[in-house]
């Protein structure tokens, strides 16, 4: 039986894809080009256009393997490029339920990135798991897989993968974020001791100067520890958080007029529903 010849619409729809294939590998070329150049924002609006026109040839024909690949090729570009651009958000978007054959190291690396700093710590670590599996030392994999363990307060694995970052190379934010791992599993004094390297590598560390604080009234330093609170109010004066962790410390040094300054001006800088305001009730009741 002979097969029936394309109908005049088969053949503008036909017509209409291969212009559109033949756009978006044109639009493709130019930001590999930009991208190669370095100018990736030009490269990101070539990418963006190459990518929408791929998605139309896949409404109209779902089969196009051309069409398919070049989408998910763009989707990585699109992803990496957002990424360097500081679009955590939409990068994320690009990259997220990519076909398993298209998870290149690069790949995973920029979508474990855009997972972390949008909150996807469980994906996050997933990505970030299958690159050290890969390269056991990878510096970048370890720091973001040991952050989003701490977000997810596995603490103890957290410490092991920032140890491996942090001989690579020193990091003022790997040492604070293990010094907060450390203390959360009650290690203080090994705490303070990173606490003390990530402050020595950036002085306006507010958070490792508060959770050094923290982690001094464990030890009973606690004039040390009003010494680090001032430190970090003077880089963060309106902190509700810190100055409430003052208070407190002033309260311990008998320092009852100085707790209800820092206590009330906490309560009034913090909004109402702030989660620390029944501790900082009690504690101001305590003054009385």
């Amino acid at each position: 039986m002979a097969l029936a010849a394309p109908s005049t619409y088969d053949r503008s729809v036909m017509k209409q894809v291969e212009e559109l294939l033949s756009s978006a590998r044109a639009h493709s070329a130019r930001g590999d080009d930009h991208g190669r150049a370095g100018d990736v924002p030009q490269a990101l609006s070539e990418w963006t256009l190459a990518l929408e026109e791929a998605r139309q040839v896949l409404l109209q024909d779902p089969t196009s393997r051309e069409a398919r690949h070049l989408e998910v090729k763009l989707r990585c570009a699109c992803g990496g490029a957002r990424l360097q651009l500081g679009d955590a958000a939409r990068a994320a978007q690009d990259l997220r339920g990519l076909p398993v054959d298209s998870l290149t190291g690069p790949v995973l690396l920029n979508r474990g990135i855009a997972f972390y700093f949008t909150g996807d710590f469980d994906g996050a670590i997933a990505d970030l798991h299958s690159i050290i599996q890969a390269t056991p030392e990878h510096r970048t994999a370890r720091s973001l897989r040991g952050r989003s363990l701490v977000h997810k307060q596995s603490y103890e694995q957290a410490i092991v993968d920032l140890g491996v970052a942090l001989a690579a190379s020193p990091d003022s934010e790997d040492f604070a974020w293990r010094g907060l791992a450390l203390q959360r599993v009650g290690r203080h004094r090994e705490a303070v001791a990173d606490f003390d390297e990530a402050i020595r590598l950036d002085s306006q560390q507010a958070a490792a100067l508060g959770n050094r604080a923290r982690s001094r009234l464990e030890l009973g330093e606690t004039q040390g520890a009003v010494a680090d609170l001032d430190a970090s109010l003077r880089i963060q004066p309106d902190a509700p958080e810190v100055l409430l962790e003052r208070g407190n410390a002033r309260r311990l040094l008998g320092d009852v007029a100085g707790a209800r300054a820092d206590i009330e001006r906490a309560m009034g800088l913090a909004p109402g529903d702030w989660e620390c305001r029944p501790v900082a009730q009690r504690l101001l009741a305590s003054l009385a």
